[in-house]
């Protein structure tokens, strides 16, 4: 199973969904490695293509002892899906967001539908979401008066923590 690249998949959604519609002459995808990297995708585009999605990537995680052999990791992963609304519109800015909700909604549709598929959940490894995990929040204004919601899921799968005695200068 290849390890989760969640830039990869989530332009290979953008570009499959017909709600995004993603392609290189109408750019409406974008990656971010965090808040700062988001405020630079906005700061730097003068008329962002809407609807969007960002797709941000960091080394957030926890760690879960399920009092097994193993610990557990848990990387965080999150998403961006924006439609653009009139500044102070509060009736488009709702209708952006439920605009937004569907679409993500869409996303997590496919994701699972990926996820249960083997040769696809195992080839960009989505195989191992935790859709318990999952979480939706609204957000916005973002770059141009983008508003929409902001998703967040977990994977899970062993982590990588092995004792080295060679690693200890007391050892």
């Amino acid at each position: 199973m290849e390890q989760y690249n969640h830039i990869t998949y989530m332009e290979r959604i953008a570009e499959n969904l017909r709600d995004i519609a993603h392609t290189a002459k109408r750019q409406r995808f974008f990656k971010s490695t965090g808040i700062a990297s988001l405020e630079g995708v906005f700061a730097n585009l003068n008329n962002l293509n809407f609807p969007c999605v960002i797709a941000e990537d960091n080394c957030d995680s926890r760690l879960n002892d399920n009092l097994s052999d193993s610990i557990r990791e848990f990387p965080f992963f999150t998403f961006y899906v924006l439609y653009q609304a009139s500044a102070g519109n509060d009736d488009e800015i709702l209708n952006a967001r439920k605009n937004a909700r569907s679409t993500a909604n869409k996303i997590l549709s496919r994701m699972l539908r990926d996820a249960n598929d083997d040769e696809i959940g195992n080839e960009y490894g989505i195989r191992i979401m935790d859709f318990s995990s999952v979480r939706m929040q609204g957000v916005g204004p973002l770059g141009d008066n983008g508003h929409g919601v902001m998703v967040t899921f977990t994977l899970q799968h062993e982590a990588p923590i092995d004792y080295d005695t060679n690693d200890w200068f007391d050892e």
